[in-house]
């Protein structure tokens, strides 16, 4: 009669009493050790479940004759990871990391990367819809816009501000711009807006151009509000969108006022000495005139006064 054992038939369901034996083992290992380790299989003698009815020092004996098998696993899995992923496993990655998925992208922390905000595949659109959904995003002109409830309007999410010589200004055609975005001349210290009135333009924005007065520009009909300051003459034009005017605040020219003697001229502006010479006068057209001065010199150095003409 055979000789009566004491293993324990494995439940169903459950892994052979070898096989966790084994495993306990494998998991006891730590990265850089090795899980052959007399000591560890000592250790697993100590603690670890039997494997089946072969007593538990003998584990180590079990197991080297498994390391071929497990090596060859180790093999498998390493080559599976270096393998190229294919477009499924790619189509999987691409949507488990979209805003929707298992596990989105979170971009917040990352500060001063981001120039703008993702476009969340925002559609591209040739021209500015009329409404739409409070912070719907659409793609217009390279420049991603946020529709704003509250305004009913859709706003550029991020802002976009050129900076070149004006006499550059024509390398940057305005219909390649979103509207709002600035253009700032450095030559001129004068902003630009890329505007639609109807179709893509530069206008006028903001600042003044200091220059003498022959330095006049013609900025054209979509500038009107162009500031304008005569270095040489003092004065201040404003451009209406199709002609210069002084501007509101400039007192003009051509008109008389006493001064301290006939030596020193009234502070600010160009002045002439009213004593019947000509003198070249600043016109409100922003050109310039001769204009012949009254003559006061009978009247000049009256207690201690003189007459100036405004140039």
């Amino acid at each position: 009669m055979p000789k009566p054992t004491n293993s324990t038939p494995s439940q169903p369901g459950t892994a052979p009493a070898a096989q966790v034996g084994i495993t306990a083992l494998v998991q006891s290992g730590a990265p850089g050790r090795d899980i052959f380790a007399p000591s560890l299989v000592s250790s697993v003698g100590r603690t670890g479940p039997a494997l089946g009815n072969v007593e538990t020092p003998d584990a180590y004996i079990r197991i080297k004759q498994n390391i071929t098998g497990i090596q060859d696993k180790l093999s498998e899995l390493e080559g599976q990871a270096g393998a190229p992923l294919t477009q499924e496993q790619l189509r999987q990655i691409n949507s488990a990391l979209q805003a929707k998925g298992s596990v989105p992208l979170v971009v917040t922390l990352l500060n001063g990367k981001l120039l703008q905000p993702q476009n969340a595949a925002a559609p591209v659109v040739p021209n500015l819809p009329s409404g739409g959904s409070d912070g719907q995003l659409i793609i217009f002109r390279n420049t991603i816009y946020r529709f704003v409830a509250p305004t009913n309007r859709y706003v550029p999410a991020s802002s976009l501000i050129l900076i070149d010589a004006f006499t550059n200004i024509g390398t940057y055609p305005a219909n390649s711009y979103a509207p709002g975005t600035i253009f700032y001349a450095t030559d001129t210290k004068v902003s630009y807006i890329e505007q639609d009135v109807p179709t893509a333009t530069w206008t006028y924005f903001d600042g003044i151009e200091f220059n003498p007065l022959a330095s006049l520009p013609a900025p054209g009909a979509n500038n009107a509000g162009y500031l304008f300051g005569a270095t040489d003459y003092f004065h201040l034009f404003r451009w209406d969108g199709s002609a210069w005017n002084f501007a509101a605040g400039d007192p003009g020219s051509a008109y008389v006022v006493a001064g301290r003697d006939n030596a020193t001229a009234p502070i600010g502006g160009l002045w002439a000495l009213c004593d019947g010479n000509n003198a070249t006068v600043a016109q409100a057209n922003g050109t310039t005139a001769p204009v012949t001065t009254p003559n006061l010199s009978a009247n000049n150095n009256t207690f201690g006064l003189a007459w100036w003409l405004r140039r």
